[in-house]
């Protein structure tokens, strides 16, 4: 009787092995099953991620024909293809001349579009108050150009170290009795109308009418962010709104060596 214990006992034993062992394969080719179904949706994820960045990189490529590979996050901002045209497709500016001598004022008798400054009030001007800038440098490399605490409340929200590029064009508006190497800049030829208003240039400040363009042959240090809104003047009850992007750089340390300085006339405000 004992040896057919045993015997039984040791069938039992060889079917429940058998079984774990048939269960354990079977666990193992759902393991493998399911893995590989997950990693084929991952692989048809980044397929389908893959098609849509190139798709996206070709079309930002045909409208910024410049596009080039992005900058680190924690390299200084520099000119891009958003930054403003090369020098080899710069705006076309009507009436440009060469500039000479950016550090001498410029005067309405040379150029008799310039205009001198005044003390009407903006007609872009909106109703309601100014609010002060609220303008704050980000942390810079080491050895970038200093933001003097007194050009922050020009600014609303974070101002980004930035480097402007040789053989890219940059734009200052400008009027009588100006210095062509002053301290704004602008990305882009300005109107009357998106000077006053979104640039928030004041008549006091620029009578305007004239326009600078700077294609450096180094890279310059500057600053650069959004403008801050200004009281219109003669009415602290209304403002010019800002927004724009400006850029800022060491008032009068540019000259004829640091690059090709023009000057044209400015564009003019739109027909209403």
């Amino acid at each position: 009787m004992s040896n057919q214990i045993v015997a039984a006992l040791e069938r039992a034993a060889k079917q429940i092995v058998h079984a774990l062992g048939e269960a354990a394969s079977k666990a193992e080719q759902r393991l493998l099953h399911e893995t590989a179904d997950g990693l084929e949706q991952t692989a048809r994820r980044h397929r389908a991620f893959d098609t849509e960045a190139a798709g996206d990189l070709e079309r930002a490529a045909a409208r910024h024909p410049d596009v080039h590979a992005p900058h680190g996050a924690s390299d200084p901002v520099r000119a891009s293809a958003t930054a403003g045209p090369s020098v080899s497709k710069p705006p076309e500016l009507r009436g440009a001349e060469p500039l000479p001598d950016p550090t001498v004022p410029l005067s309405a008798t040379d150029h008799p579009y310039l205009q001198p400054s005044s003390l009407d009030r903006e007609v872009e001007a909106l109703p309601g108050a100014a609010h002060v800038g609220t303008g704050k440098p980000v942390d810079a490399p080491p050895g970038h150009v200093a933001l003097p605490r007194s050009e922050w409340r020009n600014f609303d929200g974070p101002i980004q170290p930035y480097v402007l590029q040789p053989g890219t064009t940059y734009y200052r508006a400008v009027g009588d009795t100006q210095y062509p190497n002053g301290a704004y800049w602008t990305q882009h030829p300005v109107t009357e109308a998106e000077l006053r208003s979104d640039f928030a240039v004041l008549n006091k400040w620029n009578g305007d009418h004239g326009v600078v363009a700077f294609t450096p042959n180094r890279p310059v240090q500057g600053w650069i962010g959004t403008v801050a809104p200004m009281p219109a003047t003669g009415d602290l009850g209304s403002h010019l709104p800002g927004g724009g992007t400006q850029i800022w750089l060491p008032s009068a340390t540019l000259g004829p060596q640091d690059g090709a300085w023009q000057i044209a006339p400015a564009v003019e405000r739109s027909a209403p």
